[in-house]
Order: C-alpha cells, then sequence, then structure tokens
C-alpha cells in the first residue's frame, strides 16, 4: 500500500503498523512524534494503529532547547 510520510510516498505492506514507517525510513523512534491524517498519535498507539492506503502521516524529530 501507498502512504505519504512527510510529501514522500512509500510503499508498506497492506496491515502495516506505524512503526513500520520508521523501519522503512530506517530511524529509531526515540525522539519523534507523529501525525496521521493531521492528528497526533500517543507514541503507546504506533504499535497498536494499522495504516491505510493514502494515510497522510507528518514524522517530527522532537529537539529540546532553549
Amino acid at each position: 500500500m501507498l502512504i505519504q510520510v512527510n510529501d514522500r510516498q512509500i510503499e508498506l505492506p497492506l496491515g502495516s503498523d506505524v512503526t513500520a514507517v520508521f523501519d522503512a525510513l530506517e530511524l529509531t523512534p526515540l525522539g519523534y512524534a507523529l501525525a496521521i491524517n493531521g492528528m497526533v498519535l500517543p507514541k503507546s498507539e504506533w504499535p497498536h494503529t494499522r495504516l491505510s492506503p493514502g494515510d497522510d502521516l507528518a514524522v517530527f524529530q522532537v529537539i529540546a532547547g532553549g
């Protein structure tokens, strides 16, 4: 299935969960936040949230500073 991640199309197996996005992008999920179709998704829900074809994800790196 095709999904959008930060304005880039990627292909994942049908039924993939959110953690598969990080595998596909070769990123460690530590330090990232994520929104699906404009809604922020708590990290605790990532392994339980199945993606659907056409989903639009925004992946944000969390940066602390002052």
